[in-house]
């Protein structure tokens, strides 16, 4: 795992509009936040919303292929899948 830190620098309008989330978002929220630690938490929601989509983009391109397959390699392909798939949903790997 890797830490990054860094300063952002925001203008006088930045800086309201950035005041004005963090006021919305901690009315919303359970438990209050500071401006930097909210900061911190925008890029990591839109980062793993990136990934999420890449992954699904990826699963997308990969049933594409398995309809490409002739019948029975397709169903072997789905029996390897199911397996792997059926290890980590419970719990072995």
């Amino acid at each position: 795992m890797k830490t990054y830190t860094s300063t952002i620098e925001l203008n006088d309008e930045q800086d309201a509009v950035l005041l004005e989330m963090l006021e919305k978002y901690n009315t919303d929220a359970t438990q209050t936040i500071t401006a930097s630690q909210y900061l911190a938490t925008i890029p990591m929601g839109a980062i793993e919303s990136n990934r999420m989509a890449k992954i699904a983009h990826e699963g997308s391109d990969v049933v594409r292929g398995a309809l490409m397959l002739p019948d029975e390699k397709r169903l072997q392909f789905t029996a390897d899948v199911e397996v792997i798939l059926g290890e980590y949903l419970s719990g072995k790997k």
